[in-house]
């Protein structure tokens, strides 16, 4: 699969609009984690999206689907350690050299 750098961009434009989404009331009390869980008080300012209380986590605030699952850079390239080629790729390799010996 080709990495379109066009999709990453996009991908990074979103997510660069994307508010923090934070637990309510983690600011207030240390006790409470800033990872986001669902408010659901009865009277929950949070959950009625009164201006002024951090967002709720919505479908709209995802990225585009095409760009979901890419990797920018594979960790283990970036360390310096040697990656297996695919299975598709050696046995082209193979069948080449094969080729090249007979």
């Amino acid at each position: 699969m080709v990495i379109n750098k066009d999709l990453l961009q996009t991908r990074k434009k979103v997510s660069r609009t994307r508010p923090k989404f934070v637990r309510q009331e983690s600011w207030r009390y240390d006790r409470l984690a800033p990872n986001w869980r669902k408010p659901k008080g009865k009277d929950n300012k949070m959950r009625l999206q009164v201006s002024g209380v951090p967002r709720l986590v919505k479908i709209g605030y995802r990225g585009p689907r095409s760009a979901m699952k890419l990797k920018v850079l594979n960790p283990r390239k970036a360390k310096g350690e040697q990656i297996k080629p695919e299975v598709e790729q050696t046995t082209k390799l193979e069948s080449e050299l094969n080729e090249e010996s007979s």
